[in-house]
Protein backbone atom coordinates (compact mmCIF):
# COMPACT_ATOMS: atom_id res chain seq x y z
CA UNK A 1 0.00 0.00 0.00
CA UNK A 2 1.46 3.49 -1.50
CA UNK A 3 1.37 6.96 0.98
CA UNK A 4 1.56 10.25 -0.06
CA UNK A 5 0.58 13.55 0.04
CA UNK A 6 -0.50 16.58 -1.78
CA UNK A 7 -0.26 20.11 -1.01
CA UNK A 8 -2.93 22.31 -2.81
CA UNK A 9 -4.31 26.07 -2.33
CA UNK A 10 -8.32 26.62 -2.97
CA UNK A 11 -9.57 29.56 -3.00
CA UNK A 12 -13.40 30.72 -2.54
CA UNK A 13 -15.72 33.46 -1.63
CA UNK A 14 -15.81 34.29 1.89
CA UNK A 15 -19.53 33.56 2.07
CA UNK A 16 -21.04 30.58 3.89
CA UNK A 17 -22.61 29.58 0.63
CA UNK A 18 -19.63 29.37 -1.55
CA UNK A 19 -18.17 27.70 1.33
CA UNK A 20 -20.42 25.02 1.38
CA UNK A 21 -19.97 24.19 -2.54
CA UNK A 22 -16.49 24.08 -1.79
CA UNK A 23 -17.06 21.20 1.04
CA UNK A 24 -19.25 19.49 -1.58
CA UNK A 25 -17.02 19.04 -4.16
CA UNK A 26 -14.05 18.85 -1.87
CA UNK A 27 -16.11 15.69 -0.45
CA UNK A 28 -16.79 14.66 -4.00
CA UNK A 29 -13.69 14.31 -4.56
CA UNK A 30 -11.97 12.81 -1.84
CA UNK A 31 -14.38 9.70 -2.28
CA UNK A 32 -13.31 9.54 -5.91
CA UNK A 33 -9.41 9.54 -5.31
CA UNK A 34 -9.99 7.50 -1.60
CA UNK A 35 -8.19 10.14 0.03
CA UNK A 36 -8.47 11.60 3.51
CA UNK A 37 -7.93 14.99 4.43
CA UNK A 38 -5.58 15.98 7.27
CA UNK A 39 -7.85 18.78 9.30
CA UNK A 40 -5.01 19.39 11.59
CA UNK A 41 -2.53 20.60 8.56
CA UNK A 42 -5.35 22.44 6.97
CA UNK A 43 -5.66 26.46 7.20
CA UNK A 44 -8.16 28.89 6.39
CA UNK A 45 -7.04 32.40 5.58
CA UNK A 46 -9.10 35.68 4.81
CA UNK A 47 -8.49 38.73 2.96
CA UNK A 48 -10.71 41.70 3.35
CA UNK A 49 -13.08 39.83 5.25
CA UNK A 50 -15.54 41.18 8.27
CA UNK A 51 -14.86 39.09 11.80
CA UNK A 52 -18.39 38.05 11.65
CA UNK A 53 -17.90 36.11 8.24
CA UNK A 54 -13.86 34.79 9.88
CA UNK A 55 -16.01 33.22 12.63
CA UNK A 56 -18.63 31.57 10.64
CA UNK A 57 -16.93 30.19 7.83
CA UNK A 58 -13.80 29.15 10.16
CA UNK A 59 -16.09 27.01 12.51
CA UNK A 60 -17.90 25.63 9.43
CA UNK A 61 -14.74 24.57 7.87
CA UNK A 62 -13.22 23.14 11.27
CA UNK A 63 -10.08 24.23 10.22
CA UNK A 64 -7.30 26.82 12.22
CA UNK A 65 -7.57 30.55 11.24
CA UNK A 66 -3.87 31.37 9.15
CA UNK A 67 -2.28 34.07 8.87
CA UNK A 68 -0.76 35.60 5.66
CA UNK A 69 1.48 35.42 3.83
CA UNK A 70 1.17 31.89 2.52
CA UNK A 71 3.85 29.47 3.64
CA UNK A 72 5.27 26.40 2.02
CA UNK A 73 7.36 24.42 3.80
CA UNK A 74 8.04 27.30 6.15
CA UNK A 75 8.93 30.05 3.56
CA UNK A 76 7.18 32.60 2.78
CA UNK A 77 5.63 32.92 -0.99
CA UNK A 78 4.90 36.61 -1.40
CA UNK A 79 5.15 38.55 -5.21
CA UNK A 80 7.23 41.35 -3.58
CA UNK A 81 10.87 41.53 -2.37
CA UNK A 82 11.18 39.21 1.03
CA UNK A 83 11.26 41.74 3.82
CA UNK A 84 12.99 40.83 7.23
CA UNK A 85 9.72 40.83 8.84
CA UNK A 86 8.46 38.32 6.59
CA UNK A 87 11.33 36.10 7.49
CA UNK A 88 10.62 36.38 11.41
CA UNK A 89 10.00 33.09 11.63
CA UNK A 90 13.34 31.94 10.64
CA UNK A 91 15.10 34.07 13.29
CA UNK A 92 12.65 32.75 15.88
CA UNK A 93 13.08 29.12 15.24
CA UNK A 94 16.55 29.32 15.76
CA UNK A 95 16.10 30.89 18.61
CA UNK A 96 13.20 28.55 19.54
CA UNK A 97 15.87 25.53 19.16
CA UNK A 98 19.00 27.01 20.98
CA UNK A 99 16.46 27.75 23.91
CA UNK A 100 16.25 24.06 24.60
CA UNK A 101 19.75 23.69 24.18
CA UNK A 102 20.25 26.18 27.24
CA UNK A 103 19.67 23.72 29.81
CA UNK A 104 21.76 21.24 28.76
CA UNK A 105 25.44 23.13 30.21
CA UNK A 106 26.99 22.39 26.34
CA UNK A 107 30.55 23.14 26.17
CA UNK A 108 32.44 24.97 23.10
CA UNK A 109 32.71 22.04 21.12
CA UNK A 110 29.16 20.66 21.95
CA UNK A 111 27.99 24.04 20.42
CA UNK A 112 29.81 24.34 17.74
CA UNK A 113 28.55 20.81 16.48
CA UNK A 114 25.52 22.01 17.29
CA UNK A 115 25.33 24.87 14.91
CA UNK A 116 27.38 23.06 12.30
CA UNK A 117 24.11 20.36 12.15
CA UNK A 118 21.03 21.74 12.95
CA UNK A 119 21.52 25.54 13.35
CA UNK A 120 23.37 25.82 9.66
CA UNK A 121 21.03 23.30 7.80
CA UNK A 122 17.92 25.14 9.17
CA UNK A 123 19.23 28.82 7.47
CA UNK A 124 20.90 26.83 4.32
CA UNK A 125 17.11 25.29 3.36
CA UNK A 126 15.98 28.99 3.06
CA UNK A 127 18.83 30.71 1.57
CA UNK A 128 18.92 27.64 -1.14
CA UNK A 129 15.22 28.44 -1.36
CA UNK A 130 15.09 32.05 -1.55
CA UNK A 131 17.30 35.13 -1.51
CA UNK A 132 16.71 36.19 2.09
CA UNK A 133 17.56 40.08 2.93
CA UNK A 134 21.08 40.85 4.41
CA UNK A 135 19.33 42.15 7.68
CA UNK A 136 17.69 38.84 7.98
CA UNK A 137 21.48 37.10 7.09
CA UNK A 138 23.26 39.00 9.90
CA UNK A 139 20.65 38.39 12.55
CA UNK A 140 21.12 34.68 12.31
CA UNK A 141 24.71 34.77 12.16
CA UNK A 142 24.06 37.40 15.42
CA UNK A 143 22.27 34.07 16.88
CA UNK A 144 24.63 31.89 15.93
CA UNK A 145 27.42 33.92 17.08
CA UNK A 146 25.97 34.26 20.81
CA UNK A 147 25.18 31.13 21.18
CA UNK A 148 28.73 29.72 20.71
CA UNK A 149 30.24 32.15 23.29
CA UNK A 150 27.73 32.22 25.13
CA UNK A 151 25.47 29.59 25.00
CA UNK A 152 22.46 31.66 24.74
CA UNK A 153 21.07 33.82 21.49
CA UNK A 154 22.09 36.88 23.48
CA UNK A 155 24.74 39.40 22.02
CA UNK A 156 27.74 38.86 24.26
CA UNK A 157 31.86 39.73 23.47
CA UNK A 158 33.15 36.91 21.34
CA UNK A 159 36.42 35.67 21.66
CA UNK A 160 37.18 35.25 18.29
CA UNK A 161 35.47 37.61 15.41
CA UNK A 162 32.77 35.81 13.51
CA UNK A 163 34.82 36.28 10.49
CA UNK A 164 37.85 34.29 11.60
CA UNK A 165 35.59 31.67 12.67
CA UNK A 166 34.31 30.96 9.41
CA UNK A 167 37.62 30.69 7.60
CA UNK A 168 38.83 27.18 7.20
CA UNK A 169 40.19 25.00 9.59
CA UNK A 170 43.66 25.19 8.39
CA UNK A 171 43.60 29.03 8.28
CA UNK A 172 42.42 29.01 11.66
CA UNK A 173 39.09 29.05 12.24
CA UNK A 174 36.10 26.62 12.88
CA UNK A 175 35.17 26.06 9.38
CA UNK A 176 31.59 27.52 9.63
CA UNK A 177 30.31 29.43 6.63
CA UNK A 178 29.06 33.08 6.33
CA UNK A 179 25.42 33.35 6.01
CA UNK A 180 25.92 36.39 3.07
CA UNK A 181 27.99 33.62 1.22
CA UNK A 182 25.74 31.14 1.26
CA UNK A 183 23.33 33.37 -0.31
CA UNK A 184 25.24 34.38 -2.92
CA UNK A 185 26.62 31.04 -4.29
CA UNK A 186 22.91 29.68 -4.15
CA UNK A 187 22.54 33.33 -6.77
CA UNK A 188 25.50 31.73 -8.62
CA UNK A 189 23.17 28.43 -8.96
CA UNK A 190 20.71 30.58 -10.60
CA UNK A 191 22.99 32.11 -13.39
CA UNK A 192 24.11 28.55 -13.79
CA UNK A 193 20.66 27.13 -14.26
CA UNK A 194 19.88 29.67 -17.03
CA UNK A 195 22.84 29.22 -18.69
CA UNK A 196 22.43 25.64 -19.00
CA UNK A 197 18.57 26.24 -19.75
CA UNK A 198 17.81 23.67 -17.20
CA UNK A 199 13.85 22.17 -17.22
CA UNK A 200 12.52 24.16 -15.16
CA UNK A 201 9.61 26.57 -14.37
CA UNK A 202 11.22 29.42 -13.65
CA UNK A 203 13.96 29.43 -15.93
CA UNK A 204 11.66 28.98 -19.21
CA UNK A 205 9.82 32.17 -17.22
CA UNK A 206 13.11 34.08 -16.90
CA UNK A 207 13.62 33.42 -20.12
CA UNK A 208 10.26 34.36 -21.71
CA UNK A 209 9.53 37.24 -19.43
CA UNK A 210 13.00 38.83 -18.49
CA UNK A 211 15.59 37.53 -21.08
CA UNK A 212 13.08 38.09 -23.88
CA UNK A 213 15.91 36.43 -26.56
CA UNK A 214 18.64 38.45 -24.97
CA UNK A 215 21.70 36.77 -23.67
CA UNK A 216 22.45 37.23 -19.59
CA UNK A 217 25.60 39.00 -20.74
CA UNK A 218 23.75 41.53 -22.23
CA UNK A 219 21.29 42.59 -19.40
CA UNK A 220 21.65 45.41 -17.28
CA UNK A 221 19.90 46.27 -14.47
CA UNK A 222 16.77 48.08 -14.67
CA UNK A 223 14.65 49.86 -11.98
CA UNK A 224 11.99 47.59 -12.50
CA UNK A 225 13.71 44.48 -12.13
CA UNK A 226 13.01 42.41 -8.42
CA UNK A 227 15.52 42.29 -5.77
CA UNK A 228 17.00 38.71 -6.70
CA UNK A 229 17.43 39.90 -10.40
CA UNK A 230 19.46 42.68 -9.37
CA UNK A 231 21.52 40.32 -7.37
CA UNK A 232 21.47 38.09 -9.79
CA UNK A 233 23.33 40.62 -11.96
CA UNK A 234 25.46 41.78 -10.10
CA UNK A 235 27.50 38.34 -9.63
CA UNK A 236 27.45 37.94 -13.14
CA UNK A 237 31.26 38.65 -13.38
CA UNK A 238 32.07 36.40 -10.27
CA UNK A 239 29.81 33.66 -12.60
CA UNK A 240 32.00 34.53 -16.03
CA UNK A 241 35.37 33.86 -13.45
CA UNK A 242 34.63 30.73 -12.86
CA UNK A 243 33.16 29.60 -16.11
CA UNK A 244 35.09 27.29 -18.60
CA UNK A 245 33.61 27.44 -22.13
CA UNK A 246 34.56 24.75 -24.87
CA UNK A 247 33.78 26.17 -28.07
CA UNK A 248 32.40 24.19 -31.27
CA UNK A 249 32.60 24.49 -34.67
CA UNK A 250 29.02 25.79 -35.07
CA UNK A 251 29.11 27.71 -32.12
CA UNK A 252 26.52 29.91 -30.78
CA UNK A 253 28.24 31.93 -28.45
CA UNK A 254 28.27 35.46 -28.24
CA UNK A 255 31.46 36.64 -30.00
CA UNK A 256 31.37 39.92 -28.31
CA UNK A 257 29.78 39.57 -25.34
CA UNK A 258 29.77 35.93 -23.71
CA UNK A 259 32.67 35.66 -21.55
CA UNK A 260 34.01 32.41 -23.76
CA UNK A 261 37.70 33.80 -23.91
CA UNK A 262 39.55 34.18 -20.68
CA UNK A 263 36.47 34.74 -18.78
CA UNK A 264 36.07 38.17 -20.23
CA UNK A 265 33.67 39.42 -22.81
CA UNK A 266 36.05 40.66 -25.59
CA UNK A 267 33.31 44.28 -26.07
CA UNK A 268 34.72 44.63 -21.68
CA UNK A 269 37.95 44.28 -22.75
CA UNK A 270 38.71 45.76 -26.56
CA UNK A 271 35.20 48.43 -26.10
CA UNK A 272 32.86 49.01 -28.44
CA UNK A 273 34.84 50.26 -31.60
CA UNK A 274 36.20 46.94 -32.20
CA UNK A 275 33.00 45.71 -33.36
CA UNK A 276 32.66 48.50 -36.01
CA UNK A 277 36.42 48.08 -37.13
CA UNK A 278 35.93 44.49 -37.36
CA UNK A 279 33.39 44.64 -40.15
CA UNK A 280 31.22 42.10 -37.90
CA UNK A 281 27.78 42.68 -36.46
CA UNK A 282 26.87 43.03 -32.68
CA UNK A 283 25.31 40.39 -33.03
CA UNK A 284 28.07 37.87 -34.67
CA UNK A 285 28.66 34.33 -32.77
CA UNK A 286 32.17 32.69 -32.42
CA UNK A 287 31.41 30.66 -35.64
CA UNK A 288 31.73 33.53 -37.74
CA UNK A 289 35.39 33.28 -36.80
CA UNK A 290 36.15 30.00 -37.69
CA UNK A 291 36.63 28.25 -40.70
CA UNK A 292 37.48 24.75 -41.61
CA UNK A 293 38.42 24.30 -37.74
CA UNK A 294 40.06 26.66 -37.68
CA UNK A 295 40.27 29.97 -36.73
CA UNK A 296 40.24 32.98 -38.75
CA UNK A 297 40.15 36.50 -37.59
CA UNK A 298 39.67 39.67 -39.30
CA UNK A 299 43.58 40.34 -39.93
CA UNK A 300 43.42 44.16 -40.73
CA UNK A 301 41.82 45.09 -37.03
CA UNK A 302 45.51 45.48 -34.77
CA UNK A 303 43.15 44.77 -31.20
CA UNK A 304 42.11 41.30 -32.64
CA UNK A 305 45.59 40.65 -33.73
CA UNK A 306 46.92 39.94 -29.67
CA UNK A 307 43.24 37.63 -29.79
CA UNK A 308 44.16 35.66 -32.70
CA UNK A 309 47.29 34.38 -31.79
CA UNK A 310 45.88 33.78 -28.09
CA UNK A 311 42.95 31.48 -29.72
CA UNK A 312 45.39 29.55 -31.50
CA UNK A 313 46.06 27.71 -28.32
CA UNK A 314 41.93 27.05 -27.74
CA UNK A 315 40.70 23.93 -29.10
CA UNK A 316 37.79 23.87 -31.67
CA UNK A 317 35.13 20.67 -30.71
CA UNK A 318 32.51 19.62 -31.95
CA UNK A 319 29.56 21.35 -29.39
CA UNK A 320 29.47 24.12 -27.42
CA UNK A 321 29.34 23.33 -23.74
CA UNK A 322 30.57 25.10 -20.21
CA UNK A 323 31.90 23.88 -17.39
CA UNK A 324 32.44 25.04 -13.81
CA UNK A 325 35.82 25.55 -12.98
CA UNK A 326 37.63 22.91 -15.10
CA UNK A 327 36.46 21.52 -17.95
CA UNK A 328 33.93 18.36 -17.70
CA UNK A 329 33.13 19.61 -14.38
CA UNK A 330 29.35 20.72 -13.48
CA UNK A 331 27.78 23.22 -11.15
CA UNK A 332 28.77 22.95 -7.25
CA UNK A 333 27.75 25.07 -4.12
CA UNK A 334 30.94 24.39 -2.31
CA UNK A 335 33.33 25.49 -5.03
CA UNK A 336 30.70 28.54 -5.44
CA UNK A 337 31.17 29.05 -2.19
CA UNK A 338 34.95 28.92 -1.83
CA UNK A 339 35.19 31.47 -5.01
CA UNK A 340 33.70 34.38 -3.03
CA UNK A 341 34.14 33.31 0.47
CA UNK A 342 37.46 35.70 2.42
CA UNK A 343 40.48 33.37 2.29
CA UNK A 344 43.57 33.95 5.19
CA UNK A 345 46.54 32.22 5.20
CA UNK A 346 47.19 29.02 6.16
CA UNK A 347 48.22 28.64 10.07
CA UNK A 348 50.73 26.04 10.94
CA UNK A 349 49.16 25.16 14.28
CA UNK A 350 45.91 24.14 12.54
CA UNK A 351 47.23 19.88 12.08
CA UNK A 352 48.20 20.40 15.84
CA UNK A 353 44.92 21.27 17.03
CA UNK A 354 42.62 19.46 15.18
CA UNK A 355 44.13 16.42 14.64
CA UNK A 356 42.30 13.02 13.89
CA UNK A 357 41.55 11.69 17.54
CA UNK A 358 41.35 15.23 19.20
CA UNK A 359 38.99 15.31 22.14
CA UNK A 360 36.87 18.03 20.99
CA UNK A 361 36.51 20.28 24.08
CA UNK A 362 40.13 20.08 24.72
CA UNK A 363 40.86 21.31 21.23
CA UNK A 364 38.44 24.13 20.99
CA UNK A 365 40.38 25.63 23.95
CA UNK A 366 43.54 24.89 22.40
CA UNK A 367 42.27 26.74 19.29
CA UNK A 368 41.43 29.47 21.28
CA UNK A 369 44.98 29.26 22.85
CA UNK A 370 46.63 30.00 19.62
CA UNK A 371 44.67 33.04 18.60
CA UNK A 372 45.72 34.19 22.92
CA UNK A 373 41.54 34.90 22.81
CA UNK A 374 41.42 33.68 26.29
CA UNK A 375 40.17 36.30 28.28
CA UNK A 376 42.96 36.67 31.23
CA UNK A 377 42.72 38.91 33.74
CA UNK A 378 45.26 41.28 32.63
CA UNK A 379 42.75 42.17 29.33
CA UNK A 380 40.09 42.47 31.33
CA UNK A 381 42.11 44.92 33.74
CA UNK A 382 42.85 46.90 30.72
CA UNK A 383 38.79 47.18 29.49
CA UNK A 384 38.16 48.22 33.18
CA UNK A 385 36.50 45.16 34.44
CA UNK A 386 38.57 44.34 37.52
CA UNK A 387 40.64 46.35 39.22
CA UNK A 388 43.25 43.21 40.30
CA UNK A 389 45.06 41.29 38.12
CA UNK A 390 46.60 38.80 39.86
CA UNK A 391 47.34 35.01 39.33
CA UNK A 392 44.47 33.23 40.85
CA UNK A 393 46.90 30.17 41.48
CA UNK A 394 48.50 32.75 44.27
CA UNK A 395 51.97 33.29 43.11
CA UNK A 396 51.80 36.96 43.50
CA UNK A 397 52.23 37.81 39.45
CA UNK A 398 49.95 39.76 37.03
CA UNK A 399 47.56 36.83 35.00
CA UNK A 400 48.17 36.81 30.82
CA UNK A 401 48.55 34.13 28.34
CA UNK A 402 52.12 33.72 28.77
CA UNK A 403 51.99 33.65 32.94
CA UNK A 404 49.15 31.00 32.66
CA UNK A 405 50.44 28.59 29.91
CA UNK A 406 53.04 27.71 31.85
CA UNK A 407 55.23 29.90 33.66
CA UNK A 408 52.75 30.47 36.87
CA UNK A 409 54.68 27.71 39.03
CA UNK A 410 51.21 25.74 39.24
CA UNK A 411 50.54 25.09 35.89
CA UNK A 412 54.71 24.25 35.18
CA UNK A 413 54.51 21.93 37.49
CA UNK A 414 51.05 20.49 35.82
CA UNK A 415 52.99 20.84 32.40
CA UNK A 416 56.12 19.23 33.35
CA UNK A 417 53.78 16.11 34.23
CA UNK A 418 52.54 15.93 31.33
CA UNK A 419 55.95 16.30 29.37
CA UNK A 420 57.34 13.62 31.73
CA UNK A 421 54.55 11.40 30.54
CA UNK A 422 55.50 11.88 26.90
CA UNK A 423 59.51 11.60 27.37
CA UNK A 424 60.41 14.94 26.53
CA UNK A 425 62.48 17.05 28.19
CA UNK A 426 61.91 20.05 30.08
CA UNK A 427 62.27 23.82 28.45
CA UNK A 428 64.52 25.87 30.03
CA UNK A 429 61.23 28.90 29.13
CA UNK A 430 57.18 27.87 29.55
CA UNK A 431 56.10 30.65 28.58
CA UNK A 432 52.77 30.16 26.02
CA UNK A 433 54.91 31.46 23.18
CA UNK A 434 57.95 28.85 23.85
CA UNK A 435 55.26 26.46 24.06
CA UNK A 436 54.09 27.16 20.65
CA UNK A 437 57.27 26.88 19.27
CA UNK A 438 57.61 23.41 20.75
CA UNK A 439 54.54 22.31 19.43
CA UNK A 440 55.11 23.14 16.45
CA UNK A 441 58.33 21.46 15.95
CA UNK A 442 58.00 18.29 18.08
CA UNK A 443 54.25 16.90 17.81
CA UNK A 444 53.59 17.33 14.26
CA UNK A 445 53.49 13.63 12.64
CA UNK A 446 51.64 10.03 12.42
CA UNK A 447 53.68 8.42 14.81
CA UNK A 448 51.39 7.40 18.35
CA UNK A 449 53.93 9.18 20.67
CA UNK A 450 53.72 12.49 18.86
CA UNK A 451 49.81 12.15 19.28
CA UNK A 452 50.44 11.78 22.41
CA UNK A 453 51.83 14.67 23.23
CA UNK A 454 49.24 17.05 21.07
CA UNK A 455 46.61 15.65 22.99
CA UNK A 456 48.46 15.88 26.18
CA UNK A 457 49.03 19.67 25.19
CA UNK A 458 45.26 20.49 24.30
CA UNK A 459 44.37 18.55 28.06
CA UNK A 460 46.88 20.29 29.84
CA UNK A 461 45.52 24.04 28.56
CA UNK A 462 41.94 22.74 29.38
CA UNK A 463 42.54 21.66 32.72
CA UNK A 464 44.54 24.55 33.62
CA UNK A 465 42.14 26.66 32.52
CA UNK A 466 38.73 24.51 34.18
CA UNK A 467 41.16 24.83 37.25
CA UNK A 468 41.46 28.55 37.05
CA UNK A 469 37.63 29.35 36.13
CA UNK A 470 37.02 27.00 39.20
CA UNK A 471 38.98 28.97 41.98
CA UNK A 472 37.78 32.40 40.63
CA UNK A 473 34.23 31.70 39.88
CA UNK A 474 33.27 28.36 42.37
CA UNK A 475 36.07 29.22 45.25
CA UNK A 476 36.89 25.26 45.01
CA UNK A 477 40.71 24.74 44.79
CA UNK A 478 42.81 21.29 43.56
CA UNK A 479 46.57 20.66 43.74
CA UNK A 480 48.33 20.00 40.89
CA UNK A 481 48.44 16.42 41.42
CA UNK A 482 44.75 16.52 41.06
CA UNK A 483 44.63 18.21 38.12
CA UNK A 484 47.48 15.91 36.65
CA UNK A 485 45.28 12.70 37.01
CA UNK A 486 42.28 14.14 35.44
CA UNK A 487 44.33 15.19 32.22
CA UNK A 488 45.66 11.59 32.70
CA UNK A 489 42.13 10.48 32.46
CA UNK A 490 40.96 11.84 29.92
CA UNK A 491 44.36 11.36 27.62
CA UNK A 492 44.02 7.33 28.62
CA UNK A 493 40.46 7.25 27.74
CA UNK A 494 40.83 8.29 24.84
CA UNK A 495 44.39 6.60 24.13
CA UNK A 496 42.75 3.21 25.17
CA UNK A 497 40.17 3.72 21.51
CA UNK A 498 43.29 3.44 19.56
CA UNK A 499 44.67 0.42 17.40
CA UNK A 500 47.46 -0.41 15.36
CA UNK A 501 50.57 0.57 17.57
CA UNK A 502 53.80 -0.25 17.00
CA UNK A 503 55.05 -1.88 20.08
CA UNK A 504 57.83 -0.01 20.48
CA UNK A 505 60.56 1.24 23.35
CA UNK A 506 59.02 4.73 23.26
CA UNK A 507 55.34 3.94 22.66
CA UNK A 508 55.42 1.40 25.53
CA UNK A 509 57.10 3.86 28.07
CA UNK A 510 54.78 6.48 27.33
CA UNK A 511 51.60 3.75 27.61
CA UNK A 512 52.97 3.00 30.62
CA UNK A 513 53.86 6.50 31.83
CA UNK A 514 49.52 7.35 31.44
CA UNK A 515 48.83 4.38 32.48
CA UNK A 516 46.80 3.20 28.89
CA UNK A 517 46.14 -0.39 28.56
CA UNK A 518 49.03 -2.68 26.89
CA UNK A 519 46.25 -4.40 24.71
CA UNK A 520 46.26 -1.27 21.66
CA UNK A 521 49.88 -2.99 20.52
CA UNK A 522 50.08 -4.39 17.75
CA UNK A 523 50.05 -8.36 18.33
CA UNK A 524 49.64 -10.11 14.59
CA UNK A 525 53.26 -9.75 12.60
CA UNK A 526 51.07 -9.72 9.36
CA UNK A 527 50.11 -5.91 10.51
CA UNK A 528 53.66 -4.81 11.60
CA UNK A 529 53.72 -2.80 8.18
CA UNK A 530 50.61 -0.84 8.14
CA UNK A 531 50.30 2.92 9.03
CA UNK A 532 50.34 3.82 12.87
CA UNK A 533 47.53 4.91 14.22
CA UNK A 534 44.13 4.44 14.16
CA UNK A 535 40.86 4.75 16.07
CA UNK A 536 37.68 3.02 16.68
CA UNK A 537 34.81 4.48 16.25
Amino acid sequence: MHSFSICCYIFSRADVCSVKLLQDGLKLFLEASRMSLNLRKCLVMFGNTSNISIDQISSSLNMQIGVLPVRYLGIPLVSRRLLAMDCRCLTLKLVDKIQAWTSRCLSYAGRLQLIQATLSGILNFWITNTVLPKATLMESEKIMRGFLWSGSANKRRAKVSWARVCAHKDEGGLGLRRAVDCNKAAMMRLVWDILMDRSSLWVRWCKAEILKGCTLWRMEPKQAHSVTWKNILSLIAQVAANLVYSVGINSSWSLWHDPWFQNCPLISRLGSRVIYDSGLSRDATVSEVISDSAWNWPIHVEQLREISIACAEIPIGQHDSISWQSRGQPFSFKSAWESIRASYPGVPWAKIVWSKGAIPRHAFYLWISFHKAHLTKDKLQNIGLIQCSLCSFGCGQQESMNHLFFECPFTKSVWSKVLEFNICPFPTTCSWESTASWALGRTKGRQFHRWMRRVGLAAAVYHCWRERNSRIFRHVATSPSQVVDRIAFDVAKKAALCWNIHDTPTNRDVVEYWGIDESIFITDRLLLGSREYGFCS
